[in-house]
């Protein structure tokens, strides 16, 4: 699609082709809204920023960065904004909430099977956050010994 657009870019386009351009444009972008919602990677993406990754604070929130040989995900706490790039190139953007680029690709599967060790790694912590403070208030209600 790319070089059929490339080689027609050295011509005029007539309006029809124009709006023809503008419904598929349209089409792609729902439907690719869709996916993203659907496979729900803002919060995978931003689970494994934070849970697998490095944080900056800034004076505002903390800047998340995640990277492998292949994967990087930086994401803005305070703002919200999530960016993913796969081999180089941006195949996901996020700003102020609003879905600016979505590439689906390999990089989602390996995204997916991220997210459950950053979960896992979350349902840990949770656990003995829990079991801590199960273990405090016991404490307070167990019989004093002599």
């Amino acid at each position: 699609m790319t070089s059929e657009i490339s080689q027609e870019s050295s011509r005029v386009p007539s309006w029809e082709e124009i709006r023809t351009l503008e419904e598929r444009l349209k089409e792609l972008r729902t439907k690719r809204e869709k996916e993203y919602t659907a496979l729900r990677l803002y919060g995978k993406c931003t689970a494994i920023a934070v849970m697998l990754g490095h944080g900056q604070p800034l004076k505002y929130g903390v800047y998340w960065k995640y990277r492998d040989d292949d994967l990087v995900i930086e994401y803005d706490d305070y703002g919200g904004n999530l960016s993913v790039m796969w081999n180089g190139h941006y195949v996901l953007k996020v700003h102020s909430g609003n879905l600016e680029l979505f590439r689906p690709g390999p990089w989602v599967r390996k995204v997916c099977q991220l997210a459950l060790k950053a979960n896992q790694i979350i349902d840990e912590r949770d656990r003995i956050k829990k079991f801590k403070e199960l273990t405090a208030e016991m404490k307070k209600w167990e019989e004093v010994k002599e």
